[in-house]
């Protein structure tokens, strides 16, 4: 059997579809199964629920995925801080886990009481990132190999709401998955604004 991802277009084979795309990271809900040429209709054919069951379903996924993608990265931003001496760098860090636990408590208010207003800023990409390795959080890395860490993630989160984005057809869960994309973008922009002044100042 043949499955694509319907956020990126990956196409894949197996019996069943992949946990989690590769490309774009959004679940297995987000697969469709692709009818084989030469191959009985009746053997491939799935009957599909109504649409808006499909998109309900959806929705509720990625909301679930949203909140353990969030979850994960307040921990990791809690563990990164008992690495960091830097006074700036804690305090950046610091209020970078705070926002995460806020993205939370907003995908978990969005299910019971909607979308909540919020203007969208325009964020500049300096990309600074985009051109450095990055290694595995561990206790004894340098605040570099921190910073880079964290902007890595931060570049990740932006992908992956702005797939999450385009998965959805519900006005309000779009704009909300919009709004998470810029903002985790302005996250990866402070980082690298601290980047530039403290690490290549420096050197």
């Amino acid at each position: 059997m043949k499955w694509r991802c319907r956020v990126c277009g990956f196409v894949c084979e197996g019996q069943e579809a992949p946990f989690e795309c590769p490309v774009c990271h959004v679940g297995r809900y987000a697969f469709d199964l692709i009818e084989e040429a030469g191959v009985a209709a009746s053997s491939t054919k799935v009957v599909a629920p109504p649409k808006k069951e499909i998109t309900k379903k959806i929705v509720a996924e990625i909301l679930k995925q949203s909140v353990a993608k969030e979850k994960e990265a307040y921990k990791v931003y809690s563990d990164a801080l008992k690495i960091v001496k830097d006074p700036g760098a804690k305090k950046l860090i610091g209020d970078l886990a705070k926002e995460e636990l806020g993205h939370v408590k907003r995908l978990q208010r969005y299910k019971t009481e909607g979308l909540q207003s919020r203007e969208m800023k325009k964020i500049q990409d300096l990309r600074i990132s985009d051109y450095l390795v990055e290694k595995e959080l561990t206790p004894n890395m340098s605040l570099q190999d921190v910073l880079i860490f964290a902007m890595k993630r931060e570049k990740k989160a932006h992908e992956f709401y702005l797939n999450m984005s385009k998965a959805v057809d519900e006005t309000d869960t779009k704009r909300l998955f919009d709004i998470l994309a810029q903002e985790e973008l302005s996250h990866k922009n402070r980082l690298e604004t601290f980047y530039d002044d403290v690490i290549y100042r420096e050197d």
